[in-house]
């Protein structure tokens, strides 16, 4: 049986991220949970940006997100270990807009 990042498709991943990471009330709009995401990598860095959203942050890039990763050791190894900050950076200077929200 293949594993479900066999059927994921990295790219469309990537811009769903920087999507919801410059505009992060798509996550209720379109009922997304970390469970949309094959890798873990990408379930933690949504459940990030989730929580900042929820919290109330205006600000959401790579530096907001590896900061509140942080706090939980696993999730922000896995995020060092993927080079996280880097591929965050890279997916939302893809956008050629702004990352501050309103």
């Amino acid at each position: 049986m293949k594993s479900l990042t066999e059927y994921s498709d990295i790219s469309a991943t990537r811009q769903v991220i920087g999507c919801i990471m410059l505009k992060p009330e798509l996550i209720q709009k379109y009922n997304l949970t970390k469970d949309c995401f094959a890798e873990k990598l990408y379930q933690y860095v949504f459940l990030a940006i989730a929580q900042l959203y929820h919290k109330g942050a205006g600000l959401i890039d790579a530096a907001v997100v590896m900061d509140y990763l942080k706090q939980y050791d696993a999730q922000y190894k896995n995020f060092q270990h993927n080079n996280g900050f880097e591929l965050l950076q890279k997916i939302t200077s893809n956008f050629n807009v702004p990352v501050i929200l309103e």
